[in-house]
């Protein structure tokens, strides 16, 4: 083979550079596949995410309306109407032991001035 300046060039040469432009093909088709690849694993983990939001959004919710539903509850009693705080604190004490979620589960009175 001859080169640009009129030489020629070995065979082991012309192997060398027949085997690197037929890689060429190749190689752009793996980065393309891989390109499709990542985007596809992108798009994938982008809603996992999504889901894991929703997911955790939903249980928040839940305990928030369960939260709303106990107090609403122990408005309600007696004991709480009357504002009996001896009365209250079994009460206080037996949701505690039942949910022990509640750390800081305490009645207070407000007062408006």
């Amino acid at each position: 083979m001859k080169s640009k300046k009129g030489i020629y060039i070995s065979i082991k040469r012309a192997q060398y550079y027949i085997v690197l432009i037929s890689l060429i093909p190749a190689l752009i088709i793996i980065s393309i596949s891989e390109n499709r690849r990542a985007r596809q694993w992108e798009s994938i983990t982008a809603q996992e995410a999504l889901n894991q939001a929703r997911s955790i959004a939903n249980l928040q919710y839940s305990i928030t309306e369960a939260t709303r539903q106990m107090l609403a509850t122990l408005a309600a009693l007696p004991e709480f109407q009357r504002l009996d705080g001896a009365a209250m604190k079994p009460i206080l004490q037996n949701i505690h032991a039942q949910n022990n979620a509640y750390l800081n589960f305490t009645a207070s009175i407000a007062r408006v001035w």
